[in-house]
């Protein structure tokens, strides 16, 4: 699996050990195959809260930036939740950039002083490109590999999953000024909780275990 993975496993592991977890799902909810109040459910059965962005905002197409990038907005909007909420560690992807906002609300001391805000290096946009020798292909695009550099260079800590990655980012040019990691993905194979998520007849019942 891919960073959904290591993220699910990473936030089944932190519970585990008696943390509060709170997992922020930031696509749009027109890509997900499944009810979105069952795994809201699922999750909740975990021990874990899952939020979408669309309970945060409805108002991600009204907002008005520039360059007109939904990814600038998604981060936008991430901030403005993470600075009505408490956390003590914040981990965001490294792809698309997320976190740029968060480092922006901390570095200007208006929010987050006691929230860290952590990476995961499993591949940025750049790199994807790279590897299928894509060109980038509009301001869109390139305004996100902007975000990611900028989410990196501005994080409290960056964790790499592996040499290679490691390895692809120095010679790409990334600045990492945070604490860098480098560690193995999270995985706990006696945790049942990645197991249950690819259950196909959880999946085929489409059965919410919660309802609002």
């Amino acid at each position: 699996g891919g960073v959904g993975t290591a993220t699910a496993q990473l936030a089944a592991m932190a519970t585990a050990l008696g943390n509060e977890v709170t997992v922020l799902f930031t696509i749009d909810q027109k890509w997900i195959s499944e009810d979105v109040d069952y795994w809201r459910g699922f999750y909740l059965s975990n021990d874990i809260r899952l939020v979408t962005l669309e309970q945060v905002s409805t108002e991600l197409r009204d907002l008005e930036f520039w360059p007109n990038c939904d990814n600038v907005k998604i981060s936008y909007l991430i901030s403005e939740y993470l600075a009505a909420n408490q956390f003590d560690i914040v981990f965001f992807a490294d792809w698309l950039g997320h976190l740029y906002y968060a480092a922006i609300e901390k570095q200007s001391k208006r929010g987050l002083q006691n929230t860290k805000l952590a990476v995961l290096c499993h591949g940025t946009q750049l790199w994807a490109l790279e590897g299928t020798d894509a060109p980038i292909k509009d301001l869109d695009e390139l305004t996100t590999i902007w975000l990611e550099r900028k989410s990196i260079a501005s994080a409290d800590i960056v964790i790499v999953f592996n040499e290679y990655m490691s390895q692809w980012m120095k010679t790409r040019g990334f600045e990492i000024n945070g604490k860098l990691i480098k560690t193995r993905l999270p995985y706990d194979p006696n945790n049942a909780f990645g197991r249950s998520v690819a259950s196909a007849e959880r999946r085929e019942a489409k059965a919410p275990l919660l309802r609002e």
